[in-house]
């Protein structure tokens, strides 16, 4: 019994490691080994329902999992099919669009349909020959477009200066890179058309300027013949002066005449005889006037007859002899009567000056008997008679003397004391008449003369200091005036004098440096004209030379400096460009031998030389896309090789197991917010604002992607904008809103801005870019803030949730709406890159 027991015990100990050992391999999905235990399991116990029950699960796992395998592996040859039937249509339409383009020399255009045909066949070697051929069409079009501006632009600063001929060559050469082109021909005719006129108007001018010579000519000799007759009927009668004027009217009419040059000559000549003459004639009358005065008779007369030598015909020298000869016999019969006179009157005059004024009134009596009209002899007599009554009368007349000068000094001194000087003057000299000897008032006198000795100084050292005002602040035309009005005051001032004189050297060495400064200007415009010349032709070497000449003429000036340092940036532009063409050559050559990894870094270099250029960037998001296929491709087959199932099939019904594929669900939210990027962005294309209707689409199938009215219209755009790249603003403004749209949709907002920002700089009047940065900052706003936090979980939250659930569209669509909303968050990027290549993107 024991040993029974005991055997029935190994077999139960047998039966439970083969089905611990069966249930861990099942766990593991290991279903061979765990069939091999639950087998062993059976042959120790054959009428265990548990090994066989599991036995079968595992038959029935395993039939589930390859017929679920046949229907994947079915599905995904249609599905492969059809995306190569798309591809090759695809393909087709892009290659046909292209040669389209091509044919028309659409170049741009072509290219990037080419392009679109390459991202949906990359190896396809036809597209990249084209592409290849329409870089050398376009680098030849370049070549000649820049040759055409340089001559362009050589043609317009010489038609702007007027120099006609210089403008014609350039236009000209700009028609024979471009025979086509509109402006020059039109220029050329604008320059013929305004030499012709020129010429037209000069050959009018000439004319009407001959017309006008021979009427001033005509005018001139009626002039001329009409004074000559004039001054000559004015000679005839002797009136030199007037005929001599006239003779200068003639000259002032025709200067190079010479009889009116004579006839002046000789009327000079005359007067001058004449003038010598008339000097001796007026000295002699002078002479005999002046003794004639003095009574002294026979030198006058010796005066009167020099005169009558030198003009005969003169009478005042005749009249002037009778009157003396008369004179003198006069003058004898009153000497006898004088002395008598004098002889009563030297009597009178002693009596009267002895106040003998009684026996002087006889004598001069006695006199005035003698000469009864003579005022003198009457006056004394009065006088004589009024002493008399003067004497009683002569106390009374000190005292008002007195009050009188005392009245007169105190009025000076009042004047004095209010620096009225002029009227103290007079009072003081009032007084002095009164009192000739009294000191007091010739002192007030010399303060007077002092006083305003003290006014002329102050006066004198107030100009001067303005003057010194002036001299000190550079206005040296008004320091100059000053010191001019001060030697008015003070005459020979040296120090007044030594002023000007430095003013008029610092006005003279101003003017020099003013003369310097001049010349200096020319050369510098002379090197400029001549550096912007070379700069134009891309002689930059030589245009440098030219400019720091200019620079050393002129240091201070930006423009040269500028130029200089914008020939840097060119030749360092140059040297750059060439290392990213040779990078490219390198990166295209490993894409074309399919070295996907090696070509990606030599594209990364690229990128780093010109982190703005956009074909590096996405030739390496292509590779991405290449090498993300591959390990997707790498990783479904390792997949299908190891995949278990973890659930029975009944369980897990197979219509509810999503495939690995673009077909998704969508909410009513993601389908709303498609609704209206779609209805905005088909406003903006109706009103042909097509990079709002891009950026729209865009947003559109962010949301739901391949969505094929948003990507056909997408293309459509394409083209449109592709077909205006060849206006230089436009090409720039359009790269610009490229890279920004690219930026502001991968949530890196800073840059968009900044490429918003160079947008507006091309094109400042677009609207668009504007809306984008108002955008750009509502974002930043809300990112400053905490209160989308909240809306940010969730966001999360839902996006969590549809990803466990694999439905990805709607997984990515909140991923994407929490992004916006925090930026600076890596998860919902990270989750987006994960779906990305669970999707195949």
């Amino acid at each position: 019994m024991l040993r029974l027991l005991a055997q029935l015990a190994e077999v139960q100990k047998a039966y439970e490691e083969a089905i611990a050992r069966a249930d861990r391999n099942f766990n593991r999905e290991v279903f061979d080994a765990a069939r091999t235990g639950y087998n062993q399991a059976l042959s120790v116990k054959p009428g265990e329902a548990y090994p066989a029950e599991m036995v079968a699960r595992i038959d029935s796992i395993e039939d589930a999992r390859a017929r679920l395998l046949a229907e994947q592996q079915a599905s995904e040859a249609a599905r492969l099919k059809a995306l190569e039937e798309r591809r090759n249509k695809a393909y087709n339409e892009s290659i046909a669009m292209a040669d389209a383009y091509f044919s028309n020399k659409e170049y741009n255009a072509a290219s990037n349909e080419y392009k679109s045909a390459l991202d949906v066949k990359p190896g396809e070697a036809y597209p990249q020959q084209r592409i290849a051929e329409i870089k050398g069409i376009l680098d030849q079009l370049a070549e000649v477009q820049k040759a055409y501006d340089a001559a362009i632009a050589r043609a317009d600063r010489n038609f702007n200066r007027e120099v006609f001929d210089a403008a014609r060559a350039g236009y000209n050469q700009a028609l024979s890179v471009k025979p086509g082109e509109a402006y020059p021909a039109e220029m050329v005719a604008r320059i013929d058309s305004i030499e012709d006129a020129r010429a037209r108007l000069l050959a009018e001018q000439q004319a009407s300027k001959a017309a006008r010579l021979k009427a001033l000519e005509e005018r001139r000799n009626k002039a001329y013949n009409e004074a000559i007759a004039m001054a000559d009927a004015h000679f005839s009668d002797k009136e030199y002066y007037v005929a001599s004027d006239e003779y200068k009217s003639a000259l002032k009419v025709k200067p190079g005449e010479t009889y009116p040059q004579q006839r002046i000559a000789e009327i000079k000549s005359i007067l001058a005889r004449q003038a010598e003459a008339q000097k001796a004639y007026e000295e002699a009358i002078a002479r005999a006037d002046k003794a004639f005065s003095r009574n002294a008779y026979p030198e006058a007369q010796k005066g009167y007859n020099d005169a009558l030598v030198i003009k005969p015909s003169e009478e005042y020298p005749k009249s002037q002899l009778l009157k003396i000869n008369r004179l003198i016999d006069e003058t004898a019969r009153k000497q006898e009567l004088e002395r008598s006179y004098l002889t009563a009157i030297a009597q009178a005059d002693s009596l009267y000056n002895n106040k003998q004024f009684e026996l002087s009134i006889t004598s001069y009596e006695q006199a005035l008997s003698l000469k009864p009209n003579e005022k003198y002899p009457k006056a004394q007599i009065e006088a004589a008679r009024a002493n008399i009554l003067e004497l009683a009368k002569l106390l009374e007349r000190q005292k008002a003397r007195d009050q009188a000068y005392q009245n007169a000094i105190t009025q000076a001194d009042r004047e004095f004391n209010a620096r009225n000087f002029t009227q103290a003057e007079s009072g003081y000299n009032n007084a002095l008449t009164i009192k000739p000897g009294e000191d007091y008032p010739k002192k007030q006198l010399v303060k007077i003369a002092e006083a305003r000795r003290q006014a002329i100084l102050e006066q004198y050292n107030k100009i001067i200091a303005e003057a010194d005002t002036d001299f000190k602040n550079k206005q040296y035309q008004d320091a100059r005036k000053k010191y001019s009005n001060a030697l008015i005051i003070i005459p020979k001032d040296v120090y007044a004098v030594s002023r000007i004189a430095e003013i008029d050297n610092i006005i003279e060495s101003m003017a020099a440096a003013e003369r310097e400064r001049k010349r200096i200007q020319q050369d510098y415009m002379l090197a400029i004209s001549q550096a912007d010349e070379a700069f134009d032709l891309g002689q930059y070497t030589k245009a440098n030379n030219f400019y720091t000449l200019a620079l050393t003429l002129k240091p201070s000036e930006a423009y040269p400096a500028e130029r200089i340092e914008e020939i840097k940036q060119i030749l360092e532009r140059q040297k750059t460009d060439e290392k990213y063409r040779n990078t490219l050559i390198a990166a295209y050559s490993l894409y074309q031998m399919k070295n996907y990894t090696d070509s990606r870094k030599e594209y990364v270099k690229a990128l780093a030389i010109k982190p703005n250029e956009v074909y590096p960037k996405s030739q390496i998001s292509k590779i991405d896309k290449i090498l993300l296929e591959q390990e997707r491709v790498r990783l479904i087959a390792q997949q299908q090789a190891t995949q278990s199932i973890a659930k029975q099939q009944e369980e897990v019904p197979v219509a509810q197991v999503e495939t690995i594929s673009r077909k998704q669900y969508v909410n009513s939210e993601m389908q709303q917010a498609y609704d209206e990027y779609i209805k905005s962005a088909d406003m903006a294309f109706d009103m042909k604002e097509y990079n709002v209707a891009r950026f729209y689409y865009r947003e559109a199938l962010g949301i739901i992607p391949d969505e094929p009215h948003p990507t056909g219209r997408l293309r459509e755009i394409k083209k449109i904008i592709d077909g205006r790249m060849f206006d230089r603003l436009e090409r720039e403004y359009q790269q610009w809103i490229d890279k920004a749209d690219e930026a502001l949709i991968g949530g890196e907002l800073a840059i968009a801005r900044a490429y918003y920002n160079r947008a507006l700089g091309v094109k400042t009047q677009e609207q668009y870019p504007r809306d984008r940065l108002d955008e750009i900052a509502s974002r930043l706003q809300q990112q400053r803030g905490q209160q989308n936090l909240k809306e940010y979980q969730d966001l999360i939250s839902i996006a969590d949730k549809t990803l466990t659930e694999r439905n990805y569209t709607v997984a990515r669509f909140y991923y994407m709406k929490a992004s916006h909303l925090r930026p600076s968050e890596s998860y919902p990027k990270e989750q987006i890159k994960k779906i990305g290549r669970a999707l195949g993107h």
